[in-house]
């Protein structure tokens, strides 16, 4: 056993995928950054290798993943900078300004940032990575005292990634598509934009399939198809423009 009652097995070490080096590059330097949902550690571990921070808080609901967190940390020199803390959400984030949370669901980031509202809204900067249901973030976000100040999407291991930049502040009233897609995204066009746009009209025709084959209909049904339509005509209109 490691000191702390940690397993001594060694981690894989840090690895700067693309999917961190978007995340950091929506960020600002800060002098405390909380990872929320840190896992095994290594989004906080890539603000602190690239001086985007002085200290990183890990936070996780697990002790066993804080624990690999620990381990990674230790081994990669960065252990005297963290402070790692079981807790859930942001609330124990009170004194950190920038926030990151990445790799969960959409609907449990919406709840994080739901039980820490006035808490988030401090922080000078939130980066957000959900897995899913990142049109329920924009949403929310946008209905909820904040504004998508900057965002990025990336491509690894067979999976497109989303990224938001979010900061306290009013926000115009987001469409759906712009809910879909970003309004960022939409105004920028980043090249993987057309790529994104067709994985997620993919998943809006699977939603489609699944609630037909159960001769399913209603609220999420009419969502879909509208959102099937909105993002084959953006798509056709960014054919003609040849984005």
């Amino acid at each position: 056993m490691g000191t702390g009652g940690i397993p001594a097995a060694a981690s894989a070490g840090f690895i700067m995928t693309e999917r961190i080096a978007c995340m950091l590059a929506l960020a600002s330097p800060c002098d405390v950054l909380a990872d929320v949902g840190c896992d095994h550690g290594q989004i906080g571990l890539g603000f602190l290798k690239e001086g985007l921070c002085k200290k990183a808080l890990m936070i996780d609901i697990s002790e066993p993943s804080l624990n690999k967190a620990r381990r990674l940390f230790r081994e990669e020199g960065y252990e005297a900078q963290a402070h790692f803390l079981v807790g859930d959400g942001l609330l124990p984030a009170g004194e950190a300004q920038g926030a990151v949370i990445a790799g969960m669901g959409g609907k449990l980031i919406v709840r994080l940032l739901e039980n820490a509202w006035a808490q988030a809204r401090t922080k000078e900067y939130l980066v957000l990575q959900p897995n899913n249901s990142i049109g329920l973030v924009r949403g929310y976000l946008a209905e909820h005292g904040f504004v998508i100040r900057d965002e990025a999407l990336c491509f690894e291991n067979g999976r497109h990634y989303a990224i938001i930049r979010a900061e306290a502040g009013e926000s115009p009233r987001l469409s759906a598509l712009e809910q879909e897609l970003g309004p960022v995204n939409l105004q920028k066009r980043p090249s993987l934009l057309a790529s994104y746009a067709r994985h997620r009209l993919k998943v809006h025709e699977s939603i489609l399939y699944t609630m037909e084959q159960g001769e399913i209909r209603g609220e999420a049904y009419g969502f879909s198809q509208g959102m099937v339509r909105s993002i084959q005509h953006y798509l056709e209109e960014a054919e003609d423009e040849g984005i």
